[in-house]
């Protein structure tokens, strides 16, 4: 995937940014909207965006347990909490997200019950808040370390293939040289 990235041909500054709002995007809580958002925050920042599609990928099925209990955690100490309140965050969306079933099949059928939000209202306080803004902590130091780091690998292939690319112009360019002398000796001879 990398070498894929690095053969982009654009400036390694706009792949960088691109590769790491794709990052900073993996930690947020809101799946199903990172390549969305990682485009969206590519573009304001002149980044390239389809390596900002790329980035995501450091959100993956391997990665995101440890990124949405990590960020929980720091959200819930930043917020001033000791985070023993949710007993598992996907219990609580599971519960949330059948409340707002059950609250849209009450307004579609009109079976005239109050809507009862508690639930989703403990998911945001208790979920989602912590993990927005310990993951908007954990996303800036990953996509500000991953930018130097990724930065100078770019560049660097870059350079190595620009002067491979040229030796190789060189080559057959000597090839061609030789080649087009050679029947002119022959036929002098």
């Amino acid at each position: 995937m990398f070498l894929k990235v690095a053969r982009f041909r654009d400036d390694p500054h706009r792949i960088t940014i691109g590769l790491c709002c794709g990052i900073f995007m993996s930690f947020s809580p809101f799946f199903g909207f990172h390549f969305l958002m990682s485009m969206a925050l590519a573009y304001l920042l002149s980044g390239n965006i389809k390596a900002s599609l790329i980035g995501t990928a450091a959100g993956n099925p391997v990665t995101f347990p440890i990124i949405a209990t990590s960020s929980i955690a720091l959200g819930d100490r930043i917020l001033g909490r000791t985070g023993e309140h949710v007993s598992t965050p996907i219990l609580a969306l599971k519960d949330a997200g059948s409340q707002i079933w059950t609250n849209f099949v009450d307004l579609l059928f009109g079976v005239g019950e109050p809507m009862q939000w508690g639930s989703f209202a403990d998911v945001w306080q208790n979920v989602f808040l912590p993990y927005m803004l310990g993951g908007m902590v954990y996303g800036g130091v990953a996509a500000l370390a991953s930018f130097f780091v990724l930065r100078s690998a770019i560049a660097g292939f870059k350079a190595a293939r620009l002067r491979r690319i040229k030796a190789r112009r060189l080559s057959n360019a000597k090839k061609r040289e030789r080649s087009a002398i050679a029947p002119q000796t022959q036929s002098a001879n």
